[in-house]
């Protein structure tokens, strides 16, 4: 369709550079150990959450996180230490349970804007994304405008915005993890004054993909602002 177009566009102007890569949030912005241990879209067992697990995987597979006093990200490995961590996280995942077409979907396609500076959110397609999904959930539509636009100081705002953003789904998913019933036929999680409307569906569904039987549905109240129930499934 028409992304598929504007993407042809984008490739042939030099501005975008399209591959198939491990499809995770943060490859370009976040340290390794962080980029593990914040994973939330979908949540790595033995891994989200807990940084010391995430710098022991990665010490065990021979997988660089610091080089030289600097932290690395993503795509400061080389080649083959990439295609490693690829390979030794899907491993991981299928031993720890994590259903196959949960893990299938780890690798797909990446968009990176070739104009963007590099170790800056905006560079890569899936983190820009986030960033004005944030903004959107978050009542700050105009933000995320400039964002677009690279007004002075909106990227800053922006990081502080999904900075809660994130936050709320990695609790909402902790909590989720303790109070979500299987109720037969569905699993019905009641969050209501806990998880915020604007996330619970996220968080409903990182559940259902990470944590339970994926052919059953899931169920999920919340309260909006003005003290309304939300319902989920």
């Amino acid at each position: 369709g028409l992304n598929k177009i504007m993407l042809e566009d984008g490739v042939t102007r030099g501005s975008i550079f399209s591959t198939r890569d491990l499809k995770l949030f943060g490859r370009v912005s976040r340290p390794l150990v962080w980029f593990l241990a914040y994973c939330t879209e979908p949540f790595l067992p033995g891994l989200s959450g807990d940084e010391k697990a995430c710098a022991r995987f990665l010490e065990e597979n021979k997988i660089p996180f610091q080089r030289d006093g600097k932290w690395l990200c993503y795509y400061d490995l080389n080649v083959f230490e990439r295609k490693q961590l690829t390979s030794s996280l899907i491993t991981h995942c299928l031993r720890e349970g994590l259903p196959q077409d949960v893990v299938k979907s780890l690798i797909g396609d990446v968009y990176i804007f070739l104009n963007e500076p590099n170790n800056c959110e905006l560079r890569d397609a899936y983190e820009f994304g986030t960033i004005l999904n944030a903004c959107g959930r978050h009542g700050a539509a105009e933000l995320g405008v400039s964002v677009c636009l690279h007004e002075e100081g909106a990227l800053d705002k922006a990081r502080l915005l999904l900075q809660e953003h994130k936050r709320a789904i990695s609790t909402g998913i902790s909590f989720a993890q303790k109070n979500t019933v299987d109720l037969g036929a569905f699993y019905f999680m009641d969050a209501r004054g806990v998880i915020p409307d604007t996330v619970i569906g996220t968080v409903a569904g990182s559940f259902l993909g990470s944590h339970a039987d994926r052919s059953k549905p899931i169920i999920a109240f919340s309260l909006d602002e003005k003290n309304w129930v939300k319902v989920s499934s």
